[in-house]
């Protein structure tokens, strides 16, 4: 039910270590954890190796957010997943592929829509997150007939009052702007924090299918890594001496660009 967890990597957003974040979940014994940061992977793999140590099973994935407005949640379901994730993030960042709103092809990937961004259709891998404070929320005829993709959603981005003024700080040098102009939607809420299990599972009590839904999501997900394998290439080319003939290469044709950019300042003041 931890599925959105974020930790100091969530860059101008997150306040908690990865070291932190796992002993607040061995403090309330949670026996699962989500890593999700804000549009990257960086922690991933230090917080994999802490699970581990503490017998935590480690969930990673991507809080997935454009202009500040959160689309969805990706959890990765096997080592595929982060591969098509990152793609679709460096497709977004470097060449500017706008991102799916709703719906987006992630084969390896579950995906939990926050209730604000609900699409029209829910694939199989596609789940709607609701807070212990937006259960009144299904009173709705339209989400009641959704209870089957419902699953619990309890997001963490602070762990203490001042970690939550901080998280404040971060977010108007992150808007460029003075605290007190800061809108609701450009900070996390009150609520991210981490709370006993046993009072979220009361909370929905009297919704057991969707508890069952978020213990069959969690059971879906996985991520192994293997620390002792080297996983970058030897070679970017076919051999050492070929890489260093094309970093050559490239050298001089930046110092040649550079260099004519210069002539023509010089020719224009």
């Amino acid at each position: 039910m931890f599925l959105n967890c974020h930790s100091y990597h969530s860059l101008r957003y997150g306040t908690i270590s990865i070291d932190e974040l796992v002993q607040q979940a061995l403090a309330l014994k949670l026996k699962t954890l989500a890593l999700t940061d804000i549009n990257t992977i960086t922690g991933i793999y230090d917080f994999y190796k802490v699970c581990k140590e503490h017998s935590i099973k480690p969930i990673v994935g991507v809080d997935v957010r454009v202009l500040n407005e959160q689309l969805y949640i990706c959890l990765a379901k096997n080592q595929k997943a982060i591969g098509e994730i990152n793609r679709m993030l460096t497709a977004y960042n470097c060449d500017e592929v706008e991102i799916p709103k709703h719906n987006p092809t992630l084969d390896h990937t579950i995906i939990i829509y926050p209730i604000h961004n609900i699409p029209e259709k829910l694939s199989e891998d596609e789940y709607i997150g609701i807070r212990p404070e937006e259960i009144n929320f299904l009173i709705k005829p339209h989400l009641k007939k959704l209870i089957a993709k419902i699953v619990i959603l309890q997001p963490v981005t602070f762990k203490t009052k001042q970690e939550y003024n901080l998280h404040r700080i971060l977010r108007a040098i992150d808007n460029n702007t003075l605290i007190s102009m800061l809108a609701d939607k450009d900070c996390c809420k009150h609520t991210e924090t981490f709370i006993p299990k046993q009072k979220i599972l009361e909370a929905f009590a009297n919704l057991p299918e969707i508890i069952d839904n978020t213990a069959k999501l969690i059971e879906r997900c996985s991520f192994e890594f293997d620390f002792s394998t080297p996983k970058n290439k030897r070679f970017f080319t076919d051999s050492r001496e070929n890489d260093f003939e094309l970093l050559t290469k490239l050298a001089y044709e930046g110092l040649e660009k550079d260099t004519l950019v210069g002539i023509l300042k010089l020719k224009q003041e």
